[in-house]
């Protein structure tokens, strides 16, 4: 039988490949609860302004972002995705965020195609964002 099979011990499991870091919530409601408890009781319509600022200034941004990548102007591409990722996370929309912190970090690359991967990935978190936001204000407001 050693003839056959030699006498060798394989390991019990095989490594495993790194796996990809989990993406973030869409929307992380405890953001805007805690802004809406922390402002809310001094000016109660704050938290749902800055929802609508976000929502009203956000296809605006997106288009910027756009044309930025299509004219290659790195610099303004870098800025607006780094304004949009923050705006982002201070309303707890943690995926968009990454997604614009992505495309901020790739700017400084020659990689292009990567650059449009992550602006169509914003263009489309920003739309599942906003309809969170939608929701969420319809909440507070209610």
């Amino acid at each position: 039988l050693e003839q056959v099979v030699p006498n060798t011990f394989l390991p019990l499991t095989m490594p495993r490949p790194a796996l990809a870091e989990p993406l973030p919530t869409l929307l992380d409601r405890t953001v805007i609860m805690q802004l809406h408890n922390e402002l809310g009781e001094s000016t109660p319509g704050l938290v749902l302004e800055l929802i609508d600022l976000f929502i009203a200034d956000g296809p605006a941004t997106i288009q910027v972002l756009s044309h930025a990548l299509a004219d290659n102007q790195l610099l303004l591409m870098q800025r607006t995705a780094h304004t949009l990722k923050s705006t982002s996370l201070q309303l707890g929309a943690h995926l968009l965020a990454t997604h614009c912190g992505r495309l901020e970090a790739w700017t400084s690359t020659e990689h292009v195609a990567e650059r449009g991967t992550h602006m169509q990935q914003i263009q489309l978190v920003y739309t599942q964002t906003e309809h969170a936001l939608q929701v969420m204000r319809a909440e507070l407001e209610g």
